[in-house]
C-alpha cells in the first residue's frame, strides 16, 4: 500500500469544464448540492482511476459510461475488474468516505479498544455465535481490563450476537463504537472506553534454544509506517544474540505499507543481497502508468546494521495474511528457504495506492479554473480511493499467491482456544514452527514461490484531469 500525498504533474489535459453555475436543472433528482458533491467526486474518482488503475483496458468500457449523477463508491465497486472465466480478481478498490479514519487506522492510531478478536460457534448447531479474543494490544484498554488470547465473549452489551446480522453487529458494536460492556464465558462483567492510541504491531519477539540453534521469534500484525524503528530495534537483538534461523508469525496481519515490507525484508535476507541492494520485487503497473514509475524496488542497505543474514525462515500464516505479508514471503523466497506452515492465505496479489480528494484537487490547481479548483477541494475534502495500481512480483516476475494465495508446506490451524498465549512454545502454531528445527525442513521448503514490495512516496504523473459535466 502507498499513500499518494504528493503528484507531480508530468503532462496535463484538462478536459471541457462546465461550471455547476451554469446549470439550470439538476438530472436524477438531484439537489444542487448533491450535484455539486457528485460532479467533483466523481471528477476526482475517475481522473485517477483512468490513470492508475492496473486493468484499466479491462474495464475502458464502463470507465466511458462513468456519469456525473453516479454515486461515487458504488460506481467505483462496479468498476472492478471480474474474469469472464474466473470471476472476481480485483476485490479491494474501494471509494473512501472518510479518508482521515482510514489513514489512521492503517498507520494505528484509532480509536480502539486495543484488542482482536475471531468469531467461532457456540455450539454443534450453528445457533450461537462468540467472539474470541486472539490477541490484545500493549498499554490498551482491554490490557488494562485483563482481558488476554482465549477469552470468550458471550455477550456484547447484553446481546447474543445475532446469527443472521453478525457482520454489521459485531463492527456497530466492537470496532466502530467508543463504549461496550460485554460478558465473558468465565462470568467476567466487562467495560471498555475505546481510546485514541498507537497499535504497536511489533507484539512479541523471543529467541529460542533448539538444538543448540538460536531461533528468533517475531508476531507481527500489521506493516504500519511507525513500526520500522520497531522492526529494527527487534532484529538488533536478534542479531546480537547470534540467532540466523526465524519464525515469522503474520497469521494475522492483513498488511500495510510497501516501504515497511521493503524494512522487514531488508532485516531478513542475505546480507550479501542487502549490501549489494538486489532487486526485492517488481511492480507490474498498467501499460500507460509503466512509462513513469520504476518497476524494481531493492533491498534497504541502511538495514544491514540489523540484518541478521538468516539461513531459513518458517512463516506463520492464516486466511488473515494478506498482501505485504504476502509479498515479504514472495519477496525472500529466491533468496532463501521459506516454509510456510499454518494456512492458506488471503491471495492479495496487488499494491494499492491511497489518494486523499483535497490533495488532488491542489496537485492539479494549475490545470484548472479558480471556481472548479475551490469547489474540488471543498466537496472532495476528507473523501479518498484506494486503488489497485499494480501487481507485484519477484525479482523473476513471478506472483505464486496469486489469484487464492499461498499453499501451506504444513497445515496446522490457529487455535485461541488451547489455552496458551502468543509466544508461548506450547501455542499450538508456535509450538508446530519450533518442532521444523529438529527436522531437515529446508529441503521440503517451497522454492517456487516468489514476489516482494513496493514504495510509499514518490512523484507520480498526472495524465489527465477530468471535471465532469
Amino acid at each position: 500500500m502507498r499513500t499518494a500525498r504528493h503528484i507531480a504533474a508530468v503532462s496535463v489535459f484538462v478536459a471541457t469544464l462546465l461550471s455547476a453555475s451554469c446549470v439550470k436543472s439538476y438530472p436524477d433528482g438531484l439537489s444542487e448540492q448533491e450535484y455539486s458533491s457528485r460532479r467533483y467526486v466523481n471528477s476526482f474518482a475517475k481522473s485517477i482511476i483512468e490513470q492508475y488503475y492496473l486493468w484499466k483496458a479491462e474495464v475502458q468500457q464502463d470507465l466511458d459510461s462513468w456519469k456525473v449523477t453516479d454515486e461515487p463508491a458504488e460506481k467505483v465497486k462496479s468498476l472492478r475488474y471480474s474474469d469472464p472465466e474466473l470471476g472476481p480478481v480485483d476485490r479491494w478498490t474501494t471509494f473512501i468516505d472518510d479518508i482521515e479514519s482510514f489513514i489512521g487506522q492503517i498507520n494505528g492510531n484509532t480509536t480502539t479498544f486495543g484488542l482482536d478478536f475471531a468469531l467461532s460457534w457456540g455450539d454443534a448447531d450453528h445457533s450461537v455465535i462468540y467472539p474470541v479474543i486472539t490477541f490484545v494490544y500493549k498499554d490498551s484498554p482491554a490490557a488494562e481490563a485483563g482481558l488476554k488470547r482465549g477469552d470468550v465473549l458471550t455477550s456484547i452489551n447484553s446481546q447474543a450476537v445475532p446469527v443472521g446480522s453478525y457482520q454489521d453487529f459485531v463492527k456497530q458494536t466492537l470496532l466502530n463504537s467508543d463504549h461496550v460492556e460485554f460478558t465473558l464465558r468465565d462470568g467476567r462483567e466487562i467495560s471498555l472506553d475505546a481510546r485514541q492510541m498507537y497499535c504497536d504491531p511489533v507484539l512479541e519477539k523471543k529467541i529460542f534454544e533448539v538444538d543448540g540453534s538460536k531461533i528468533a521469534y517475531l508476531f507481527y500484525t500489521s506493516y504500519t509506517m511507525d513500526s520500522q524503528d520497531s522492526l529494527k530495534a527487534a532484529f538488533a537483538k536478534f542479531k546480537e544474540a547470534g540467532a540466523r534461523e526465524l519464525i515469522l508469525d503474520l497469521r494475522y496481519n492483513a498488511g500495510g505499507y510497501d516501504v515497511t515490507n521493503r524494512t522487514l525484508a531488508s532485516l531478513i535476507a542475505p546480507s550479501k543481497a542487502v549490501e549489494n541492494e538486489e532487486v526485492f520485487n517488481v511492480e507490474i503497473y498498467n501499460e500507460d502508468l509503466a512509462r513513469f514509475i520504476d518497476s524494481n524496488t531493492c533491498f534497504d542497505k541502511s538495514c544491514l546494521e540489523a540484518n541478521i543474514d538468516a539461513r531459513s525462515i518458517v512463516v506463520i500464516m492464516t486466511g488473515s495474511t494478506a498482501s505485504a505479508s504476502e509479498a515479504t514471503i514472495c519477496g525472500l523466497d529466491p533468496y532463501l528457504p521459506v516454509f510456510k506452515l499454518g494456512t492458506q492465505s488471503y491471495g492479495k496479489f496487488c499494491g494499492g495506492f491511497i489518494f486523499e480528494g483535497s490533495e488532488w484537487y491542489d496537485s492539479v490547481k494549475s490545470g484548472l479554473t479558480l471556481s472548479d479548483w475551490e469547489n474540488g477541494k471543498r466537496y472532495a475534502a476528507n473523501k479518498g480511493l484506494y486503488v489497485m495500481a499494480s501487481r507485484y512480483a519477484d525479482r523473476d516476475g513471478n506472483t505464486p499467491c496469486m489469484p487464492n494465495g499461498y499453499t501451506p508446506d504444513m497445515e496446522v490451524s490457529d487455535n485461541p482456544l488451547d489455552g496458551h498465549q502468543i509466544g508461548d512454545p506450547e501455542e499450538t502454531m508456535l509450538s508446530a514452527a519450533l518442532s521444523l528445527f529438529t527436522l531437515d525442513y529446508a529441503q521440503t521448503s517451497s522454492s517456487q514461490t516468489k514476489t516482494a514490495a513496493p514504495m510509499l512516496s514518490f512523484e507520480r504523473p498526472v495524465s489527465g484531469i477530468l471535471i465532469l459535466d
